[in-house]
């Protein structure tokens, strides 16, 4: 049986997402040099960021769902920014721990 190595820190990036048909562009990446795999670049800018504590480690996906819902029908429409149509969730090692959390960070821009 081989030990795989976890890795960290990740990132989940989501762009280009289109309401109409609800499509969207997804990467999965970490901070590992590879000259054979798909690079994406994270853009220098605003972002507006969530912490999510869950609960329980087994609730990310309902606690990401919510923290996405609340920036972008509350938050986004009470502040002076528009949206850039891209957002990546940040996972280290405090994302395993005991009480674990990660960063959702939004690409934002000033009206």
């Amino acid at each position: 049986m081989s030990k795989t190595k976890r890795i960290s820190p990740f990132f989940v990036i989501s762009s280009d997402y289109d309401k109409n048909t609800k499509d969207f562009q997804l990467f999965v990446g970490a901070l590992i040099e590879n000259t054979s795999i798909e690079t994406f670049t994270i853009p220098k800018g605003i972002y507006g960021k969530v912490t999510i504590k869950p609960k329980m480690g087994l609730m990310w996906g309902l606690s990401i769902g919510e923290a996405k819902r609340t920036f972008y029908t509350e938050w986004l429409l009470k502040s002076d920014y528009t949206p850039l149509n891209m957002e990546y969730e940040y996972h280290t090692e405090i994302s395993k721990g005991k009480n674990p959390q990660i960063d959702i960070l939004f690409s934002i821009e000033a009206h």
